[in-house]
């Protein structure tokens, strides 16, 4: 029998490790041993999915998620429980891993750390009309701020702000399903109202192998900074880096 984890080391700590994948990019043969690593209820999500393009994209996410916490968690991809919340957020009940994810078009984003976190990322989208959004997810503070953004930058700065409050709610476990005006996010610091208001969560950018996206993720680690290592996961060398000892045909 395989150890659980692998023993965490004091400077991985407040490590958070990022894997970036572009999944137009994924080769064609790691999709049967992706598929073959999938539950019973991850290969039910990829059969309701009309398009094949989403199908792939959803087969490729989950297999990719379970080989790089198959390396953390030092076991076979397919013997990785996936769990979800009554509010959807997956996990897993090793308590020294944790996992969030986010993609946007072709990008897919998973962060891994020992601590809880939430992640997101967006495309920024040139011609979304985000004025009335605006009014629903952003505060009267956050919307002054927006207000003041010169014209051009407005864009981004409203994409800013939703991307870094999705990755908080995602962190909380919530996602939308709790009211962003909940939480603040003034000069990249998060203040809550209601029973939350002495939590403290941190805030950082992150930085994505592609133009037009924004990325942010957040956690509660008691460190004043978190040193984020980002790793691409789509080229061919992936097997051999993440450990993994047999080929993908057979995960």
């Amino acid at each position: 029998m395989r150890n659980d984890v692998v023993p965490t080391r004091r400077e991985d700590i407040n490590k958070i490790s990022a894997y970036q994948a572009d999944l137009s990019c994924i080769p064609a043969q790691w999709l049967a041993g992706f598929y073959q690593s999938l539950s019973i209820e991850e290969r039910a999500r990829e059969s309701r999915f009309f398009k094949k393009k989403d199908r792939i994209n959803h087969v490729v996410t989950y297999g990719l998620l379970r080989l790089i916490l198959s390396h953390h968690c030092q076991l076979p991809p397919k013997a990785i429980r996936i769990h979800r919340s009554d509010l959807g957020k997956p996990y897993i009940t090793n308590k020294n891993i944790h996992f969030n994810l986010s993609h946007a078009k072709e990008l897919l984003v998973i962060a891994i750390a020992h601590h809880e976190i939430g992640i997101d990322i967006e495309y920024v989208d040139t011609k979304f009309e985000f004025e009335q959004v605006a009014k629903l997810v952003l505060t009267q503070a956050e919307q002054c701020v927006l207000a003041r953004t010169p014209m051009n930058e407005q864009q981004e700065k409203f994409f800013e702000y939703w991307t870094a409050k999705e990755a908080v709610l995602k962190l909380m476990g919530t996602g939308f399903r709790r009211d962003p005006t909940t939480l603040q996010i003034i000069d990249g610091r998060v203040h809550f109202s209601g029973t939350d208001a002495q939590a403290r969560v941190i805030l950082t950018p992150l930085t994505l192998m592609q133009h037009h996206f924004i990325g942010y993720v957040a956690c509660t680690h008691r460190a004043s900074q978190t040193k984020i290592v980002y790793q691409v996961v789509h080229d061919l060398d992936t097997p051999k880096r993440l450990g993994a000892s047999v080929g993908l045909q057979h995960l």
